[in-house]
């Protein structure tokens, strides 16, 4: 009967050390954001290679919304490949250099066929023109970033492959009711 007991109790702790083991295997592709220099995951939305994302801020001199076009490489990179702005200016690009294209539509500017990658986006969370904002899921779904982060601060959006702890540690982005 001890011999059984003895016996349960190391399965019962082998199971048990096996899912702990697997709950720091990363399953879950996303994109994710933390403090700046530091690896402490602040929030993070599911995002597969392919899927793509917009970041719109509100330009502190022009006061008019400037829209960046993002996509997740197969390399898990970041690929600018458009932006859009209503004027010129500071922090504008004035010109389209090598395959892009500047064009005009429905009054905006679009700066197109734009081949940066980053491997992580350095934002800094505005005070004065709190209008930044994440938009994903091909437009159905929006958060503003001063919901989530401090004003002032500092984060990287990056992509990473998340695990069981980090997943239950962040806040995962999702539109207010």
């Amino acid at each position: 009967m001890k011999h059984l007991k003895n016996r349960s109790l190391q399965i019962i702790g082998g199971v048990f050390l096996i899912i702990m083991g697997l709950s720091f295997i990363p399953y879950q592709s996303a994109l994710t954001f933390s403090i700046q220099r530091s690896d402490e995951l602040i929030a993070y939305t599911p995002m597969s290679i392919g899927d793509s994302f917009q970041i719109i801020y509100t330009h502190s001199i022009h006061l008019t919304d400037v829209e960046e076009f993002y996509q997740v490489t197969n390399e898990q990179k970041i690929r600018q490949y458009e932006m859009s702005f209503d004027e010129f200016g500071i922090g504008m690009p004035s010109s389209a250099t090598g395959d892009q294209e500047l064009v005009i539509e429905n009054g905006r500017y679009h700066l197109k066929n734009m081949d940066v990658i980053h491997s992580y986006l350095p934002i800094r969370i505005a005070d004065v023109v709190p209008e930044q904002r994440l938009v994903w899921n091909e437009g159905n779904q929006q958060i503003w970033f001063n919901d989530y982060f401090e004003p002032r601060s500092y984060i990287t959006i990056e992509l990473k492959s998340l695990n069981v702890w980090q997943v239950l540690r962040g806040v995962e982005l999702s539109e207010h009711e």
